[in-house]
């Protein structure tokens, strides 16, 4: 069995695992960007949540996305920090001669 045929079998397994899991981030992970981008990239990282669901969606019942919540309900995102300024560093080849 070669390194891509185990590599494949593995991560189906952790699919099959944990697909409730991953479609839940997939949402979270959604938001944290469009809220870092300032909804900049809205239509494609909804496109992209929405390829991660439709990818689950042929795995139902093993560990799908449409698996119960978990007892103490779904993830909250925690707070994401501000992106940063970018810094004045960079101010080409000239910098610094006379």
């Amino acid at each position: 069995m070669g390194f891509l045929d185990k590599a494949k079998r593995s991560l189906t397994q952790a699919v099959d695992r944990h697909g409730d899991t991953i479609a839940k981030n997939a949402d979270q992970v959604g938001r944290i960007v469009n809220q870092r981008t300032g909804n900049q990239h809205e239509r494609t990282v909804a496109k992209g949540t929405a390829a991660v669901k439709r990818a689950l969606e042929g795995r139902e019942g093993r560990g799908s996305a449409n698996a119960r919540e978990p007892r103490d309900g779904p993830a909250q995102p925690r707070d994401v920090p501000a992106p940063r300024e970018p810094r004045d560093t960079d101010a080409g080849p000239a910098a610094g001669r006379s």
